[in-house]
This record gives structure tokens, sequence and C-alpha cells, in this order.
């Protein structure tokens, strides 16, 4: 992997948003990063770098890329497993930068589409085929759902939590399904696994609880789905929380309620686990810390893994390395499996 692919990158999309720039009335569509970028506040120097190179570039035709973050990018290259995954990062660094300048979702999108295997018109198309509405829930392959339609499109459609041949949750496997907000991957995770299989349901809402205790009672998981009131963290302690919907976060200083985390280590040992065969984590920011809580469970098991890598932008930096670190065998994939912005997922399997 050579310096020169991430120069280019950056080059050709400065040219890209420059063509941009010159045709389009950006003003009228322009929003401010904060409402289109998770977690933008605590990473704003990072953004701020792109918006300056970018001023840079246009004034002297060079481009400047922080030295820490080539090198970084290079190591994640290299670990990567195949040319299709190095292709999606490719396409992840461009949409970062363009969305940076550019400053609309709608534009970069069309600038550079989704790497997936369907657009989002025809996402709907067969979401309106296979999820019909029945009172308050949606029925899908006889499941019914309390949630939001595009949650369960992205779960059970678009597959999100798989990569197809390389890291799938089996028969009788051992799920932890981190994040699991109103319980439609939890549903999914436990028709995958089968009777003999087990999901535990790690969810910190309240108000998401009680949705995900009964999606689970109306389709008979109360045996195969353990629900878990509490959070995953490097530590075990009380934490602030702010409620935002699907996307509430934790943060360490005072927030709107506080909740009780504990680390992937004490749950597997106080459980008395015996094996743990995949793990799904989407928890706002906090997969990292919540990865590193679960050392010994990860080196032990060699559990499959499905991580949101989006929320900061040093998570697909961070995230893939520090894996590669304390389990080296482990091959590393990326994907964007959903047409919508945000959502790429690292996978990594050992078998």
């Amino acid at each position: 992997m050579c310096r020169s692919r991430i120069s280019e990158q950056y080059k050709n999309v400065f040219l890209d948003c420059l063509d941009k720039e010159q045709s389009t009335d950006l003003i009228k569509i322009k929003k401010q990063l904060s409402d289109i970028i998770p977690f933008y506040e605590e990473d704003k120097l990072f953004y701020d770098n792109i918006s300056k190179s970018f001023l840079e570039w246009k004034e002297t035709g060079e481009v400047y890329i922080e030295e820490s973050l080539v090198s970084d990018l290079i190591l994640v290259y290299e670990r990567l497993e195949d040319e299709e995954s190095k292709l999606v990062l490719d396409w992840y660094i461009k949409f970062k930068i363009a969305l940076t300048i550019i400053q609309s979702v709608t534009i970069v999108e069309g600038m550079y589409p989704y790497p997936t295997n369907h657009s989002r018109i025809e996402l709907g198309k067969i979401a309106a085929s296979k999820i019909k509405k029945n009172g308050e829930m949606y029925c899908i392959e006889d499941y019914l759902l309390n949630t939001e339609l595009y949650l369960i499109s992205e779960t059970w459609i678009c597959e999100t939590y798989l990569l197809e041949d390389r890291c799938e949750p089996q028969k009788n496997d051992i799920v932890l399904d981190i994040g699991a907000y109103k319980g439609e991957t939890s549903i999914w995770f436990a028709k995958k696994v089968g009777e003999s299989g087990k999901v535990y349901s790690f969810e910190i809402m309240p108000s998401h609880v009680s949705f995900l205790e009964n999606n689970i009672y109306n389709n008979g998981f109360d045996t195969t789905i353990q629900v878990v009131k509490k959070g995953l963290w490097d530590e075990s302690t009380k934490l602030g929380i702010i409620e935002s919907g699907d996307a509430s976060k934790c943060i360490t200083s005072e927030g709107e309620m506080y909740i009780e985390v504990i680390t992937m280590d004490s749950f597997v040992e106080e459980n008395k686990l015996q094996s743990v065969d995949f793990i799904k984590m989407d928890i706002e920011g906090a997969e990292l810390r919540a990865l590193k809580g679960g050392i010994n469970t990860i080196k032990t098991f060699k559990p499959k893994l499905a991580i949101c890598a989006y929320h900061k932008y040093q998570d697909i930096i961070q995230i893939p390395l520090w894996l590669k670190s304390i389990v080296p065998e482990y091959r590393i994939y990326l994907a964007q499996k959903t047409p919508v912005a945000h959502s790429i997922v690292l996978y990594a399997t050992a078998i």
C-alpha cells in the first residue's frame, strides 16, 4: 500500500468538490456538519483539517494530509483481507472528505454512490414486497416486529450484520447483540441460531426495553433471547447518557439519566458462558471501549464480529488495528450494505 493511493483520493475528491462548488448553488442545500455527521463536535479537528487542506490545495495545488493519518490508513489497508474491502475503504474516505466540503448528503450520494447491492429505490421496492403492516406491527417472514421500518429493511433485507460466506451467524451460535434497540436484530439472530442457540440482547434504554421484550414475547423467543438491561464498557461503573431515539449515547460526565455498564469479560464470567460465537455491536461510538472490556473473551473464543465502525472518525482505524493486535489471525473485512450515510460495518473472523 503506497501513500500515493491516499493522496490521489484526496486530490480527486478536491477536484470533484471544486466542480460542484462552481456548478451548484450550495447555499440552499448546505447543512451544518453537526447535523449530518455523528460526533462532529468531538471530531471537529479532523473535519477542520479536511477543510483547511482543501483551501490550501485551491491556493497551491498541493495536497496536505497529516502524516499520522496517512500512516494509520496504510496500516488499515494492509490489514484488510481482500480488495473488495479496500475499495470500500476508498469509498468511505472519499465520502467523508466530500461530505465535509460539500455539506450535503444528497449531493455527495450522487458523487460517490453507496457500494451496496441495492440502491435506495430498489431497497424500497423489495421492502414493500416483503414487509407488510399489521396494525402497529410489521410482518416479515412470519415474524411480527414493533420497530422502525427502515431498521427491519437494514437487518432483514440488507442483512447488515453478516458478510456472505465469510462472517455469518450459524445454528447453535451464542450471540451477543450489543445495542439491540427494539429487537429487530435480536429476532433476526434468534432465527439464525435456532432453538439450540442463544442470543444475549443488550439494551440500556428503558423506553426501548419494553418494545424489545414485547417483540421477543410476540415471536416466541423467550427462551432463545435473554435481555440484558446493561451497557458494555471497558470498566464496570455508571455512566450518564443522552437519549436521542435510536442513537442514544453514553458520556462520562453528567447526562439526562444514569445507566449501569459492565465489561464483556465480567458478563461472560458471571454467566459462565462456555463460548461466544458471534458479537454484533452498534452502540453509538462506544464500540472500541466495549471491545476492550472484552479482551479476554475475544482472545479466548475468537468470535465472529460485526462492528459498526462509522460513529467516530478514528473507528475505521482504531478498531481494526486493535483487533489485529490481540488476535493476529483475525481476517478483517469492510462492507457498506445499507444505502444510507454512516453505516459501514467491520467484520472479523478467525475461522
